[in-house]
């Protein structure tokens, strides 16, 4: 839901189309509403993590075990590449980026 939420598509076409200057090579999608698509999204997703860290507290995580700031690193990776694919695909990116998106935050947090 959020790789394809509003935050997601809006911010970007808003951003590349006012502002983008480079284009990615093959697209008309630009390198500016690309940045402004992984600002947004994960500028939401670590405003949600503090958020629901401050209403559940000790109850959303328990921090013996780990710590909701594990999270920023894999959220950072998998939004920047879940970014890019959607700037670089042909395919219908509405399907194929939230499966890409949620494969990747998956791994990245087995992995960290």
């Amino acid at each position: 839901m959020l790789s394809n939420g509003t935050i997601f598509v809006v911010q970007a076409s808003m951003v590349g189309s006012s502002y983008g200057r480079i284009k990615w090579p093959g697209t008309n999608k630009t390198l500016e509403g690309t940045a402004a698509a992984i600002l947004g999204t994960v500028g939401f997703a670590y405003f949600t993590l503090a958020v629901l860290r401050g209403l559940a507290g000790d109850l959303l995580v328990n921090t013996e075990d780990e710590d909701v700031s594990d999270a920023y690193f894999p959220i950072f990776v998998a939004t920047t590449m879940s970014c890019c694919l959607e700037a670089w695909t042909k395919q219908s990116d509405n399907l194929f980026v939230p499966l890409y998106y949620f494969a990747a935050l998956r791994i990245l947090w087995f992995l960290k």
